[in-house]
Parts: C-alpha cells; sequence; structure tokens
C-alpha cells in the first residue's frame, strides 16, 4: 500500500500596507520543496514537490509543480470612499494670506436738503387772456423743468408737464384764437351768442390751489386775474344778463385796474399756461 504525499502551499494575501507573502509548511511529512527563482518579496514563483520515502500522491505521482503568485501591497486610494484601501486625502493648508490694509472710506458728504422757491407769483390778464406768471428756483437741484397741477376738489385735476422754471401759462378754460381769448373758465356761450355763467372750469375762480412739483414740491392758491379796461378776464355782457346776474361792468373793471397794478407786486408770482379747446359759433 502506498503512502501519502501531503503539501499544501497558499501565498498570504496583501494588505493596503503591506505586500503578501510566501507562506508554506515545509514539515508535511515524505516531500520536498524546491522554490524558483529564491523567494525575494512580491513575484511569481514555481514550487516543485517531491514526494519521498517511497510515498506517492493520491493520482500515483511522485513530483508535482504548483506556480503561486505573491502580490504587492494593495496601497490607498482616495477616490472611491467604498472601495478598499480608501483613505482620504489631507488637504494641504492654504497659507493664510496677509489682510490687506481697508482703506479708510471717503466720508460721504451731506445731501444739502433741497427747498422749491415760488419767486413769482401774479394773475395777469394778457390779450383778454387769463394766465399765471411764475418763477421758480429750486437750489442744489439741476432740475430744468417743473410740472404745474391745478388742483381740482371735486375732479380731475388739469396737468401741465415739463414747463420751463419760469415762464407763463394759460389759466385753465381759457381759449385763445389768434392771439386773443375769445372765452373763459366759469362761462358758457349760447347758440344765440350770450354768455351764462358756469361750465366744467367753475373751480379755477375766483381762486385755486396750484401744486408746483420738481423734487420737492409746492403748493399755493392762486386768485383769478380781474378784468381792466384795457383786458378781459369774462365775457362782455348785455344789459339784460347783468341785471340778471347782478354783475356790475364798470365797478368790476375799475377795481380791476387798480389790482393789476397794485396786486401783481403783492402776490409775486407764477403764470400757468393751459389750452381748452371747444368750438367757437
Amino acid at each position: 500500500m502506498p503512502i501519502p504525499a501531503l503539501f499544501n502551499a497558499e501565498p498570504t494575501p496583501p494588505t493596503c500596507e503591506t505586500a503578501g507573502s510566501f507562506d508554506f509548511e515545509d514539515t508535511f511529512p515524505n516531500v520536498s520543496v524546491s522554490v524558483t527563482p529564491t523567494y525575494d518579496g512580491p513575484g511569481v514563483y514555481t514550487l516543485t514537490i517531491t514526494a519521498e520515502n517511497g510515498a506517492t500522491f493520491p493520482d500515483g505521482t511522485t513530483t508535482k509543480t504548483r506556480v503561486i503568485t505573491v502580490a504587492g501591497a494593495l496601497g490607498f486610494q482616495s477616490t472611491n470612499p467604498a472601495a478598499p484601501c480608501y483613505r482620504a486625502e489631507t488637504p494641504t493648508p492654504t497659507p493664510t494670506p496677509t489682510p490687506t490694509p481697508t482703506p479708510t472710506p471717503t466720508p460721504t458728504p451731506t445731501p444739502t436738503p433741497t427747498a422749491l422757491n415760488v419767486g413769482v407769483l401774479a394773475p395777469i390778464c394778457d390779450g383778454d387772456v387769463p394766465k399765471l406768471r411764475y418763477d421758480i428756483t429750486v437750489p442744489g437741484s439741476t432740475a430744468t423743468t417743473v410740472t404745474i397741477t391745478w388742483l381740482n376738489p371735486g375732479g380731475a385735476d388739469v396737468v401741465y408737464a415739463d414747463q420751463p422754471l419760469s415762464g407763463t401759462v394759460n389759466w385753465p378754460g381759457a381759449v385763445v384764437v389768434n392771439g386773443r381769448g375769445v372765452d373763459w373758465p366759469g362761462w358758457t356761450q349760447l347758440t344765440d351768442g350770450t354768455w351764462v355763467e358756469g361750465d366744467e372750469f367753475d373751480w379755477v375762480r375766483p381762486s385755486v390751489q396750484v401744486l408746483f412739483q420738481v423734487n420737492p414740491e409746492a403748493t399755493v392758491t392762486v386768485a383769478y386775474p380781474p378784468s381792466s379796461p384795457s383786458c378781459l378776464t369774462n365775457p362782455v355782457l348785455s344789459a339784460e344778463q347783468l341785471s340778471v346776474t347782478g354783475t356790475e361792468t364798470g365797478p368790476t373793471l375799475a377795481i380791476a385796474a387798480g389790482l393789476v397794478a397794485a396786486g401783481v407786486a403783492v402776490l409775486g408770482g407764477l403764470t400757468w399756461l393751459r389750452r381748452r379747446q371747444s368750438g367757437v359759433e
């Protein structure tokens, strides 16, 4: 009966830091082992196992060869946390930059509040047209125009936008034809040529509030300019109409002349322009 020859040789697996090794038991009975090439760390080796002392391997042979591979260390990787031998890279510390001195900010000057000054404000009559003369100053502002709004207490305001800072504007409701007034606010001409009091501009007389807006703004109250012997701000009424309305044209014109002479300087002011378009028979 043959004597069995026994042998086992398995390389030790590598680790992340350590290479594998050639680890075999050389005390198996009845065998001798030779390694080619001589073992010297990771690499490929051929083992020759020879049965001795009349022993044989289970298949009846007396010599066997076996090739084994001893692997090197696996090494660490930093790209896949789920894979073996992962080790996060230690970031290279970023040098702390030398701070740049913060310059002292230039103080922002406090803007001087602007104010809107209505320097001249005078209701006048010119060519039978009621007008408002004005002169606006706004210290500290580069604005060149003003918005003039006639404030209607019971309806839509009348707005003159983008007017020069000084000038003359027509009273709302005044109608001018060929440079002469032909219709006046607060009056309506009937088809027979007679005039009756009342129209959509009743609210601008005897006085009205006017808002001047540049940024900032100012609101002033201006009086409707009276008629004079040389300039009408109302239609001429017949004797019958005067008796009905109670209007006394003569005294009114006489008083108006005095107001135009003395009142313009007192009011000091501003003139507004707006033309009302309406049919004239």
